[in-house]
């Protein structure tokens, strides 16, 4: 699937998911939640399921699963790892490259999609602990 049909579903997905939302009467924080998962699926989809793959299973000792990581029980590592990369040591045995070019929202974005998917929670990741947890784990 190429860069502008995924745009276009995404864009289709959160279309019909704002319509639903506004005649389920869903609150702000449910609307929002939907909002940071679709578009966290189109950049996961974009920048990290070639490795990881779109199931978060991984590559056997290539690359390691996302969705039975423990990565997952802190946004703050993840911002950091999904922003800076890492060169390989601890649970990732491989380097994985840096995504300077994602904006905080992004980063929020993509680690709502990931929680909302493997780690059952509920909420959507707020941007403020995004910037928060890059300042503190910048190189």
């Amino acid at each position: 699937m190429n860069k502008l049909t995924t745009g276009r579903i995404s864009v289709a997905l959160l279309s019909l998911l704002v319509a639903w939302g506004g005649v389920a009467c869903q609150s702000k924080e449910e609307l929002k939640k939907e909002q940071y998962y679709v578009e966290g699926y189109r950049l996961y989809q974009l920048h990290c399921s070639n490795c990881h793959q779109e199931d978060g299973a991984g590559m056997a000792n290539l690359y390691p699963s996302v969705a039975t990581s423990k990565m997952l029980l802190s946004d703050a590592q993840l911002a950091c790892l999904i922003r800076y990369g890492t060169n390989g040591s601890g649970e990732l045995q491989r380097p994985m490259p840096p995504n300077p070019q994602l904006t905080e929202l992004e980063i929020a974005e993509v680690i709502t999609y990931l929680n909302v998917n493997w780690a059952q929670d509920t909420v959507y990741t707020q941007t403020e602990l995004i910037g928060t947890a890059l300042k503190a784990c910048q190189p």
